[in-house]
């Protein structure tokens, strides 16, 4: 898939792990999650640790931001996550609005893996697959938008925000988007 088309990203459950593991970056565990575009850029960042800057190129690294200790930890929140499949990343991976463009897609974890509920968390992470919510980006950006993105040498598409997050947080979603024009004078 090229940039600019349509996602073709696959709801399916990936590779199940219930037990904390170690994987290699060879054999990953496949997730789901949402990014933002950190502003002025084309560059991934973690919609609720903003400034957590996924480089192209280059693994994320987990790191806990409460304690220091290494991370994942099993009892601790800290680590990489990701969804295990499509239906858990739309009911409770989007818990803050991103102010920036948003983007779903899919991320390798490797090296300890924690599981929890609906989740993994993994110590090292690098996405596999982005797909940019149209809704998202400002009118005539989107194009740019995806040759930047094209520099994580992964599939790049783009796709719908009732796909990405569900029909109520797209709701949610949209009333939040028209208070902040609001507020801004838009």
């Amino acid at each position: 898939m090229g940039p600019g088309r349509a996602s073709q990203l696959s709801p399916e459950t990936p590779t199940a792990v219930t037990v904390t593991s170690i994987r290699s970056a060879d054999d990953p565990v496949i997730a789901w999650r949402y990014w933002q575009v950190a502003a002025g850029t084309t560059v991934l960042s973690s919609v609720t640790y903003k400034r957590w800057v996924w480089e192209p190129g280059q693994p994320l690294r987990a790191v806990c931001v409460g304690t220091g200790h290494a991370a994942p930890a099993q009892r601790c929140a800290c680590g990489i996550h990701g969804s295990m499949d499509l239906t858990s990343l739309r009911d409770h991976g989007l818990c803050l609005a991103p102010a920036t463009p948003l983007v779903m897609g899919t991320v390798a974890l490797w090296g300890k893996i924690v599981p929890d509920q609906r989740s993994w968390r993994g110590e090292f992470a690098y996405p596999t697959e982005l797909s940019v919510v149209r809704e998202s980006v400002a009118e005539g950006a989107l194009a740019a938008l995806l040759d930047g993105l094209a520099d994580y040498a992964v599939a790049v598409g783009t796709t719908a925000l009732e796909q990405a997050v569900g029909d109520i947080s797209a709701a949610v979603l949209a009333n939040q988007a028209m208070s902040a024009a609001t507020r801004l004078g838009h």
